[in-house]
């Protein structure tokens, strides 16, 4: 005899209207401020436009001419017109054992401006990493202090190992109080190879206030929501107890996982010698595929369910839903982090490995009861 549950997931139609109506509407705001305008927005004309095409327009081959707005141009930079990018002029550095050139750019007084954008194309042919994770092809915007370059806060703009297409990198930099200089560069620290460098652009942007408005809103609701939602699930599955640990640990290493800086990830990934938005991808389909098991698994310790010829239990909709909800909400943590923003691929990632965690376990859990 099965004893009546009082915290029973039972699918009932109330229960659905409710977990359905959530995502909705939390969908719908995380839309919002995804697209209430850009991020930052340009105020000024660009500081660096750096195109490379100056000196194929006066017939003059020089890298001094080509180069003339940057600083500290070192031996193996060369400038070759018809190899940037879609058949345009570019510069290419070309790595050994005893060079590692770098072209280096210098911006006076940045605290005159709050954030700065930083725009540059780059391909690269057989670029070796070499002793350190960094020893790479690479573009920076570092910020000087007492004539020190400070690599303790975000730096890096973008870069490449291996052989690589045209990428184009975009990122902007929060500019520190303590600014005297801006320093962008580009540089080729590998053990050997070359990169091609093309359109780097260095412009002072701002925040859109309406953007910053419902960031602040969403903020508030994102942190009522997810506090309400913890202890309602806490509370009535009384997850203290018999192993309830487990699905709160995997979600706690899921926020600590989408709120690190993407300078760790881009780390972690140079550890295992793949892509870190490969790295990323994964990370996503695999914990969030385990949460749905472990899930499954613990609520069928506490609500006991008959056999039915159905694949899925009643609980295992409503737990779906909820989790996916989850994920929205641990997506929207990103727009209150250094550098990374919510991404609708990887909720899609998330939903994914939801999905079939979920059905994993019910598959397994129906063979067992039978």
């Amino acid at each position: 005899m099965i004893k009546n549950n009082s915290f029973s997931l039972a699918l009932s139609p109330l229960k659905l209207t409710l977990a359905i109506s959530s995502l909705t509407i939390w969908l719908c705001a995380l839309a919002l401020l995804i697209y209430s305008g850009p991020q930052y927005v340009p105020y000024t004309k660009a500081l660096l436009h750096s195109d490379f095409e100056s000196a194929q327009k006066k017939d003059n081959r020089s890298i001094q001419l080509v180069l003339k707005p940057w600083h500290h141009v070192s031996q193996g930079v060369t400038w070759e017109p018809g190899n940037g990018f879609s058949g345009s002029a570019g510069i290419k550095l070309e790595a050994n054992t005893q060079n590692k050139p770098s072209v280096e750019w210098v911006l006076s007084n940045p605290q005159s401006f709050s954030f700065l954008k930083f725009c540059g194309k780059m391909r690269s042919e057989k670029i070796i990493r070499g002793e350190e994770e960094w020893h790479t092809a690479r573009f920076l915007v570092c910020f000087t202090k007492e004539g020190e370059e400070q690599w303790d806060i975000p730096h890096v703009a973008g870069g490449l190992t291996g052989t690589s297409d045209w990428k184009e990198f975009i990122k902007t930099f929060p500019v520190p109080a303590f600014a005297e200089e801006a320093h962008v560069v580009i540089e080729n620290k590998g053990e050997s190879g070359a990169v091609w460098c093309d359109d780097i652009l260095l412009m002072p942007v701002k925040l859109n206030t309406r953007h910053l408005l419902y960031k602040n809103i969403f903020f508030i609701f994102s942190t009522v929501i997810g506090v309400v939602l913890s202890l309602v699930v806490i509370i009535t599955f009384r997850l203290w107890k018999r192993g309830g640990w487990i699905p709160l640990a995997i979600a706690a290493v899921i926020i600590i996982g989408v709120v690190c800086s993407n300078s760790y990830l881009k780390m972690l990934a140079n550890m295992f010698n793949i892509e870190s938005v490969h790295l990323k991808s994964f990370g996503h389909f695999l914990l969030f595929f385990i949460f749905g098991v472990v899930s499954i698994c613990q609520l069928g310790t506490r609500v006991p369910v008959r056999t039915t010829k159905s694949l899925f239990p009643p609980y295992s909709f409503p737990v779906f839903a909820g989790l996916v909800l989850f994920a929205s909400l641990t997506e929207s943590l990103q727009f209150f982090t250094l550098d990374r923003t919510p991404s609708f691929f990887d909720l899609l990632i998330d939903t994914t490995g939801l999905g079939v965690g979920i059905g994993l376990a019910c598959f397994v859990k129906k063979q067992l009861r039978k």
